[in-house]
């Protein structure tokens, strides 16, 4: 996971309040600095997408 997903954010006027990566091998440095610049948390997870969402669901 690069920083692509953190700079269309970027581009775009509506801002998310997090961003998770699943499964990523590594997230870009810049990713991280866009993420603080915007006030947006960035996480990652070990977890696959039908497990994430299904703890997500739980607790909403």
């Amino acid at each position: 996971y690069g920083r692509s997903p953190m700079i269309a954010i970027k581009a775009h006027p509506l801002k998310p309040a997090m961003v998770v990566y699943v499964q990523p091998e590594n997230v870009d440095e810049l990713a991280v600095k866009l993420a603080e610049l915007d006030s947006i948390i960035l996480a990652r997870t070990d977890l696959d997408q039908p497990e994430l969402i299904s703890r997500l669901e739980r607790i909403a």
